[in-house]
């Protein structure tokens, strides 16, 4: 626990943006409590895909995947749910929690 003296200084209002507040997030804990698979950026496949070549990964409509490196349009990724890793188009998977995954 921080005690008085050690609390961050807080941002002048003055500091600000019209229309920004300012937030206090703490520490964040969060990443050392989750899964190691889950940490990084997570896609949703928006269609479902079926591998063509060796080092591709197929999956299915809604399989999330971590994606471990973007090279261009095709990424190389690991499910979550199969744990395999391949290649994957990037236009069809959407980073989790964005609008194009609120569907």
């Amino acid at each position: 626990m921080l005690d008085a003296s050690q609390k961050p200084k807080q941002v002048a209002e003055s500091q600000l943006l019209p229309g920004q507040r300012f937030q206090n997030k703490g520490l964040c804990l969060r990443s050392w409590f989750l899964d190691p698979e889950e940490q990084g950026d997570i896609v949703v496949a928006l269609y479902p895909y079926d591998g063509i070549h060796p080092d591709d990964l197929s999956f299915k409509k809604g399989e999330k995947m971590k994606v471990l490196e973007e090279q261009g349009e095709w990424w190389k990724a690991k499910s979550l749910s199969t744990k395999r890793e391949g290649f994957i188009p990037s236009n069809y998977v959407a980073k989790v929690n964005t609008l194009e995954t609120e569907e």
